[in-house]
Order: structure tokens, then sequence, then C-alpha cells
């Protein structure tokens, strides 16, 4: 067996251990949008109307402090009936039916044994798994260009010991088809960059477009542009931001044409983004200071909650020695876009920030070693201790309830 394929076994091994133990020591909030098992099954009117007792009763003693989040409930009882679920007014998911879509097609083999809601509930699990796997293994290709074989490993460690990844991949939502699909993203941008062609932008383009249905993330789009912006490809920008929309315009024309539905966006209906700008031109000026002052404050508070402080302190230092020529064009896009994203979003989410992963990781072991090879000069110090214990401190507190943390600090978190 190949030095890689060791590699990727052992990912694969953490990853189900990962997934394991966050079924086994789960991370939940006290808010009314958890739901326990217990309460799903028997909860009417809740995706879980139908959950199979007898399954329930088996693991419950497995899982029995499990809890699902609302959002993951309704996303099984899409997923299960797919898409005639749309067609009982429960519109909620209207714009993001891609991961309903794959749980569905995963879930009908197990749906010839039985049709209950547990299996479908498997099925997320089971993708979850499988696109937090891929994600892990993209990230690892990626950061072992940019940097070294050696930081791509233990990123890719930190990154299936996280704290994103204990609250959300064992919750059957859309936040690991996210990171699933922005990792996906720079694979592919990094694809392009190196042999561009007019057909690689094109497939491209509307993979992103694609991938849009299953998480709106449009900090992508406003990534990729700033750095063509920067380069000076207007011309390939412009193709890139009118094909990726393509998708969900015609996802878009299919919904309300075809099927004569409502098409709605929680993102808007719930938190008015991008609509609360135009509304500033009606508020008193002090209201108008004081959201743009805290723009920074808040982004940067979402991400030392999404990391939980340690690496990203290690992440500046990381920064700081890195020896790449568009590490500032790298960073500074990455921050901006989601920094816009944010803005227009007016939400400001640890878990959203999280998605700076793929900068604030390797740069963070950048920073552990070098650290580690100032602390050489002291003779107390020892690497089998230093290094075991940093590695611990940031990789501990992500094993535990995280969303209590946030409910005691007063951090918004869903």
């Amino acid at each position: 067996m190949s030095k890689n394929s060791k590699i990727i076994w052992f990912f694969l091994s953490l990853v189900f251990l990962q997934a394991i133990y966050s079924f086994l020591s789960p991370n939940y909030g006290t808010n009314q949008c958890w739901k326990s098992l217990d309460t799903l099954s028997a909860y009417k009117g809740h995706s879980f109307d139908s959950f199979d007792k007898q399954l329930v009763s088996k693991a419950i003693y497995l899982v029995s402090d499990y809890h699902s989040v609302c959002d993951g409930a309704g996303f099984v009882l899409l997923a299960h009936d797919f898409p005639s679920d749309y067609f009982r007014d429960r519109l909620l998911f209207i714009n993001r039916p891609l991961f309903p879509f794959l749980v569905h097609i995963l879930s009908v083999p197990l749906h010839f044994f039985s049709n209950s809601y547990s299996l479908t509930f498997f099925s997320s699990i089971l993708l979850n798994i499988i696109l937090f796997f891929a994600t892990v293994c993209l990230f690892y290709g990626l950061v072992k260009k940019l940097f070294s074989e050696r930081i791509a490993f233990w990123a890719a460690v930190l990154l299936i010991f996280s704290p994103f990844a204990h609250s959300w991949l064992v919750q059957t939502e859309t936040s690991i088809f996210g990171i699933f699909s922005f990792i996906f993203s720079l694979y592919l941008l990094d694809n392009y960059i190196k042999e561009p062609s007019r057909q690689k932008l094109i497939i491209f383009s509307l993979i992103v477009g694609i991938l849009m249905l299953g998480k709106m993330n449009l900090a992508i789009g406003i990534f990729v542009g700033l750095l063509a912006l920067w380069f000076k490809k207007y011309r390939e920008v412009f193709i890139f931001l009118v094909l990726q929309f393509i998708p969900i315009l015609l996802w878009y024309l299919w919904v309300t044409k075809v099927w004569g539905l409502n098409f709605g966006m929680q993102e808007v209906s719930k938190f008015g983004a991008g609509v609360w700008m135009f509304e500033m031109i009606n508020w008193p000026l002090y209201q108008v200071i004081g959201e743009l002052v805290g723009v920074i404050p808040n982004f940067l508070t979402s991400i030392i909650y999404g990391f939980l402080l340690i690496p990203v302190l290690f992440s500046l230092i990381g920064f700081y020695i890195w020896q790449f020529k568009y590490k500032q064009i790298l960073f500074g896009s990455m921050l901006l876009a989601y920094l816009i994203f944010f803005f227009v979003l007016r939400l400001y989410l640890p878990r959203h920030a999280f998605f700076l992963f793929p900068i604030i990781y390797p740069t963070a072991i950048l920073g552990i070693d070098y650290i580690g090879e100032k602390l050489k000069i002291f003779r107390f110090y020892k690497p089998w201790i230093y290094y075991p214990v940093v590695y611990f401190l940031i990789i501990a507190p992500s094993l535990l309830s995280i969303f209590l943390i946030y409910e005691y600090l007063g951090v918004p978190y869903s």
C-alpha cells in the first residue's frame, strides 16, 4: 500500500471516529430548536413524525443524548418525500434542493427494505460522512501543494477534530455540504488556474452554481471575483459570475413555472439578507454608524469563536513567516469575501466563520512550528511535551459542548 493510500485510510478512520464520538457525546444547545430522539419520534407535524420507533428503541441506548437541530429534521422530511414534500406547502428549503435530493438518492436502495424515516436519517448521516471525508482529502491535497505534506497532514487532522466537525457531522442539515462545496470550488479553481481554458471556465462556473443549490454561499463567488479583478481577468470573471447563476435561475423557473410553487429564500425572509441595506436610508444616523462600526468587530469575533481562539493566534504568526508570493492576495481576498458576505447577510455566526479553515489551519501549523523552533534556545524546552500540549489545547475544546459555551457568552450560533 502506498503512503498516500495509508494517509487516506487513516483520515477515513479518524472521520468515522469523529462521527461515533459526536453521536455518543453530541453537541447541542438548550433552546427549543433542538429535539431529542424521543421527542422527534412522537412529535406530531414534525419531520420525524413517522420515525421508525422500533429502530429508535434499539438505538436509543447508544445515542440517548442525541439531539437534532430543527433544520436537520426538516431536511430529513424533505429528503424522504423529495420533491413531493414541496407540494405540502413546506417551502422553507425551496432554494436548497441539492442536499435533500442527494439524501433521497442515497436512501432509495434502503427503502426497498423499509420506508421509515430512520433510514432517510441514516442516509443523511452517511452523506455527511462521505462529503466530509472528501473535504478532508481535497483539503489535504490543496495544502500539500501550497505548504508541505507534513503541514497538510496536521491541518487535515485539525479539521477532523474541529468544533465544526463535532457539531455538524451528525446533524442532517447543510453545514457539512457547505464546507465540501467551498473546498471543492477551491480545488476546481486551482485546477483552472494551472491550465486555464474556456471549457474549464464554463464547467467550473456551472458546478459552483449547482453547488449553490445545496448551500447559498455567495462568498465563493465573491472570492473568485476578487482574485480575478486583482489579476485583471475581467472577461473571465464576467463569464463566471453570469454562468454560476444559471443553475439557480433554471431551478427558479422550474419551481415557479412548471410546478407553480412560490419561490422563497430563508436568508431573505428570516434574516433580511441584502434587503436590510436598502432600508438603511430610513434609519437614524446613529443606527447606521453603529451598524457600520460593528462590522469588523463582529466579523473578528465570529472567527475567534469559530476556531476557539488558539488556532487563530498561531495563524497570525504563521501568516507572517509564510514564504508565498501571493499570500496577501489569497488571505485578503478570502477574508474580504466573507466579510462582505457576512455584512450582506447581517449575520456573524461562528460556523460560517469556520469556512476560513483553508487559510487558518495551515498557517496555524506554521505558527506552531515557528514557536517550537524559537523555544529551542531554552534548556527546559522539550518538543515531545510542547507539540502534544499545543495540539491538545486546540483539539480538546472542540470536543466539548461548544453551543453551551456560546450560549453562556451570548454568541449566536444558528
